[in-house]
């Protein structure tokens, strides 16, 4: 996929998020709120391969979300990778920082975020940054693209499409689909899709969530494991919920 390509898909998105941000001054701000949650996983799925060996993950993420639509925010997990097995130092641990801005208008909504992806404690560095718009509809529909230069270290840039749905169905199940496209460029160009589907409800305070994922990609390497034809099973529960009031 060309950095043409992918330059159009930013614009139309910045676009979409410069309409709704002239039309958001019309609407009332949410109040300001503090976000933190924990979600272990039997495995931890990223742009449709596994990000660890066959072990749970653990994930803990808190986030600031101000009533002008700016947020910040932050994750840590564990991470396990087949093709550093012979590694002194493989990845164990993954973090991610992140800031960015959210614009809603009535039953539409577009945010323009930079995260920061780091590995601590490793040989050599694969820490890399990226920039993604994504607009959603009736927070039921879904688009997002990414880009990030220098990726892993390994790629010159690597870009991600996303488009996602999530329904609800019965019993307060909540039927979700989701499919991308990732394509990175360099020494070794890379290209896959990737796809998932699956059921989420709410006991309480307590999100479940077991969904079905399959890829094109069909090995291990530094991305990732090989997560063909994988089902995962995800618990969440939020810690910290804080909202502040209208003004």
């Amino acid at each position: 996929m060309s950095d043409s390509r992918i330059r159009r898909s930013l614009l139309a998105g910045v676009t979409v998020v410069g309409v709704l941000a002239n039309a958001s001054t019309q609407a009332q701000p949410a109040p300001s709120s503090l976000h933190g949650s924990v979600t272990l996983s039997s495995e931890y799925m990223q742009y449709g391969l596994a990000q660890t060996h066959d072990e749970p993950s653990l994930s803990v993420s808190l986030d600031f979300e101000h009533q002008s639509g700016f947020f910040v925010g932050g994750a840590v997990a564990n991470v396990d990778y087949i093709a550093e097995s012979q590694f002194s130092k493989p990845r164990d641990t993954a973090t991610s920082v992140y800031a960015g801005y959210l614009w809603r208008r009535n039953q539409w909504m577009a945010n323009l975020s930079v995260s920061r992806y780091q590995y601590p404690d490793i040989e050599r560095s694969y820490d890399y940054t990226q920039a993604t718009a994504n607009v959603a509809f009736r927070d039921r529909y879904f688009f997002t693209v990414s880009k990030t230069d220098d990726y892993l270290s390994i790629y010159d840039s690597a870009e991600v499409y996303r488009a996602g749905v999530a329904l609800p169905w019965f019993r307060n199940l909540e039927f979700g689909v989701n499919a991308g496209r990732f394509s990175a460029d360099g020494s070794f160009d890379t290209s896959y899709s990737f796809w998932d589907a699956g059921l989420s409800r709410s006991i309480g305070r307590l999100a479940l969530d077991l969904r079905y994922h399959d890829n094109t990609y069909g090995y291990s390497s530094l991305l990732g494991n090989d997560a063909s034809d994988l089902w995962v099973l995800s618990l969440t529960y939020p810690f910290l919920s804080i909202a502040g009031r209208d003004r």
